[in-house]
Parts: C-alpha cells; sequence; structure tokens
C-alpha cells in the first residue's frame, strides 16, 4: 500500500466485490475496457480472484484501487 496525505493506493481484496461488480456491470465504464463487454457476477467473481491471486505471485503488480482520503463515504 502506498499512501499520502490524501490518496490511498492498495490492492483489490475479496470485500472489493460489490464495488469492482459495480463497474464491471456498468455498460458505460467497460465500453472501452477490454472487448467492451460488461461482466456478470460469476464473470466479475472470476477476474476479483484472479486479481488477489497475482499478488500473492508477483506482489507489485496488478491493478490497484486509488482511494481518496478527503471524500466521505
Amino acid at each position: 500500500m502506498l499512501e499520502t496525505e490524501r490518496l490511498r493506493l492498495r490492492d483489490y481484496t475479496s470485500e472489493d466485490f460489490e464495488f469492482l461488480y459495480s463497474m464491471t456491470s456498468n455498460e458505460k465504464m467497460m465500453k472501452y475496457i477490454g472487448n467492451g463487454q460488461t461482466r456478470d457476477r460469476k464473470e466479475t467473481k472470476a477476474t476479483l480472484n484472479k486479481l488477489v491471486a497475482m499478488y500473492k505471485s508477483h506482489p507489485c503488480y496488478g491493478h490497484k484501487l486509488l482511494i481518496s482520503k478527503l471524500q466521505k463515504n
């Protein structure tokens, strides 16, 4: 994880499924990603599992989440 006063960069975890699914199931979001097709819950879970597994074998590589510490949830 990398952290500044305003931002935090971290790996995806299994707890990020709903957030990831909200992106992968969104047509506007996926239009420019991969083949442009949305993903269902099963496909998104498989993607998340691959990301988490990759961190174990290559800790410095893979997709990361960039989180604003200024934005309230």
